[in-house]
């Protein structure tokens, strides 16, 4: 059951819209726009900074990628495999009004322990959410979502910097904004 913070007018809390047809993020395709590939499976731990708004870093990982620390800066994991984000985690943003990171996972993206994320991900498979989460972003799936424990999920609008280099367009026109279409515990 979802309840509005604020309905002043009382308006129904849901309503079915056509389906949206969500893309396959195929990981081999970005390849070539790849600033640093991982063959195999990739760990990051500790502090990580990334690219700038203007110049993300792309990484791209053949295998599966597990992230704990902080990560700060402009960037896009592309992972062939599933991606892990565990233990105390924080991805912080510069940009109060969009994320800085973009994660396009392949397999399941899996979240646990006390994960604060800001971040518009996508996951070909599932998404598992446990433990203390808060994701201030996005999220997408083509399939399940698990959610258990303590989670936090606010929405911010995708990033331009970040979505142009895996789906194209000029411009902040050429993006749509999405929202919350089905929602069950």
């Amino acid at each position: 059951r979802i309840t509005p913070i604020s309905n002043p007018e009382n308006l129904p809390v849901h309503s079915q819209t056509s389906p949206i047809q969500i893309p396959t993020i195929i990981p081999e395709n970005y390849l070539s726009i790849a600033y640093f590939i991982y063959y195999g499976n990739a760990s990051f731990s500790g502090n990580l900074t990334l690219g700038t708004k203007e110049n993300p870093k792309i990484i791209y990982v053949t295998g599966n990628l597990n992230l704990s620390g902080n990560i700060s800066g402009y960037g896009i994991f592309i992972v062939k495999g599933t991606t892990n984000i565990s233990g105390n985690v924080t991805i912080s943003t510069p940009d109060e009004n969009f994320n800085n990171v973009g994660i396009f996972s392949g397999g399941n993206i899996n979240l646990s322990g006390n994960v604060t994320v800001n971040a518009q991900m996508f996951s070909n498979s599932t998404v598992n959410i446990s433990g203390n989460v808060r994701l201030i972003g996005s999220l997408t799936s083509r399939g399940v979502v698990s959610v258990s424990g303590s989670t936090e999920i606010l929405y911010k609008p995708t990033n331009s910097a970040l979505t142009r280099p895996i789906f194209g367009g000029n411009n902040q026109s050429s993006l749509v904004e999405v929202n919350m279409i089905h929602f069950y515990e």
